[in-house]
């Protein structure tokens, strides 16, 4: 008899995850990973140099939805320039739907920023997210018993 996995069942929660950002032609890759208590925590990015980042994730219970909202910080400018030093934040929210991709759970949909007057969302490109604990830890985090 075959196992099959419902997609809404694959556990994202402590685990390493690939993310790839793609805005018009402009393309990152940054290691995040979903911690249980629903915050995301950063790691190397080959992308833009934050100051700061903040992350929450959910998926909606009985279903393939996948949502991600993260707030980076940066700071850029120079003390000895007309414009000085300034910092700002840039927000993000990532909707997709879990897959399979081989054994690994993937997640792939479309990034929002808020603009305009009445924050409106707007759609401002496409994203990735592959598994990589066992990249990263060389095991997968349900592979182990507790």
């Amino acid at each position: 008899m075959s196992k099959t996995t419902r997609l809404f069942e694959v556990r994202c929660e402590e685990k390493y995850f690939q993310l790839e950002e793609l805005e018009d032609k402009d393309t990152c890759t940054t290691e995040l990973l979903l911690k249980t208590d629903r915050t995301v925590e950063f790691g190397p990015t080959d992308g833009p140099l934050f100051t700061a980042a903040v992350g929450s994730w959910q998926v909606v219970p009985g279903t393939n939805d996948f949502t991600m909202s993260i707030t980076r910080s940066f700071a850029t400018g120079s003390s000895g320039r007309e414009m000085g030093e300034f910092s700002y934040d840039l927000e993000r929210r990532f909707g997709g739907e879990i897959t399979m991709v081989g054994a690994s759970a993937a997640i792939t949909g479309m990034v929002f920023h808020k603009a305009g007057e009445l924050s409106q969302e707007i759609e401002s490109g496409y994203f990735n997210m592959i598994d990589a604990t066992v990249e990263r830890l060389g095991h997968d985090i349900d592979d182990i018993e507790e």
